[in-house]
């Protein structure tokens, strides 16, 4: 036990701390789907996260955003 304080702990306590990466769901969104959250599906500027909307199905959330989709092959 007292090899592996000396060999191991030890320096491990006294090396210099690194800050740790900000994690933010931006972020971890972009790692596992490759795509960026914020950007507009139109224009491709940030956009400003304003909400959420939970418990509509996907024929709903399709029919709300039917029109704002078809702008973008106009």
């Amino acid at each position: 036990m007292r090899k592996m304080l000396t060999e191991v702990v030890y320096p491990l306590a006294q090396q210099d701390k690194k800050p740790a990466k900000k994690v933010t769901w931006r972020n971890m969104y972009q790692h596992v789907f490759k795509v960026d959250p914020l950007a507009c599906l139109l224009c491709g500027k940030k956009l400003l996260f304003a909400g959420m909307n939970f418990g509509l199905n996907r024929k709903e959330l399709m029919a709300r955003h039917h029109d704002l989709a078809c702008l973008r092959w106009r």
